[in-house]
């Protein structure tokens, strides 16, 4: 996260030193202000709120990488899968109470994950952790809206074109709010026209079932 001086765009990442340093020297590069925040635990919001509150006035985004650090374990345990990804939800969570007690002006929330969502036609997610974060921030897109939550997925973490075009979508002050990067290209979903099917609606007897629609008297 960083202040913004008039006219420069500001904002605030953390995530582990390597991912959120690259993506800070780009910021910079492009002219952003940028403080980058390391160490920081997603799971205690009393100690988030006191090491990133100092940073808020003036910033313009605040970029969470906490998702991009979630293990994915071989042996998919109860407490495994209870654990897993918790750093990212959890720290998008307790960012967005945090932002949401902004008065004015609160950052643009920015969660970054890897592997969530899908992007080109024959990409689908694979890292479960993500997911758990992404769905999160698509309630928070609902409930907080004055944040202008945004929610960028990865197709890769260590490909120079997913660095850049994850730079641009940091800087960018639009409304896009849900996308994924592939290939150095930004992909969001849209709704198209589509064909009815062809084939005749058929009535379906619902007894017996435990849920069904039924008619009402006089209906």
């Amino acid at each position: 996260m960083g202040e913004q001086p008039p006219g420069a765009p500001g904002g605030l990442g953390q995530a582990d030193e390597a991912k959120g340093a690259r993506l800070g020297a780009n910021l910079r590069a492009a002219g952003a202000v940028v403080t980058l925040l390391t160490g920081l635990s997603p799971e205690d919001p009393d100690a988030l709120a006191q090491l990133l509150t100092p940073h808020l006035a003036g910033a313009r985004a605040v970029v969470n990488l906490f998702a991009l650090d979630a293990e994915e374990p071989e042996d998919l345990t109860d407490e495994r899968i209870h654990r897993l990804g918790q750093a990212g939800w959890a720290g998008a969570v307790h960012l967005a109470q945090l932002l949401s007690r902004v008065n004015t002006s609160p950052p643009r929330l920015i969660t970054v994950t890897c592997g969530a969502a899908s992007g080109l036609p024959d990409d689908g997610p694979s890292a479960l952790g993500g997911v758990m974060a992404w769905a999160v921030m698509g309630t928070i897109r609902v409930e907080l809206p004055r944040l202008r939550p945004t929610r960028v997925d990865l197709g890769a973490l260590h490909r120079d074109d997913t660095l850049g075009a994850l730079t641009l979508r940091c800087l960018d002050d639009g409304d896009e709010d849900t996308i994924a990067l592939r290939q150095g290209q930004a992909y969001a979903a849209r709704l198209t026209r589509g064909d009815l099917p062809k084939t005749p609606l058929q009535a379906v007897d619902g007894a017996g079932l435990p849920f069904r629609v039924e008619r009402l008297d006089g209906a």
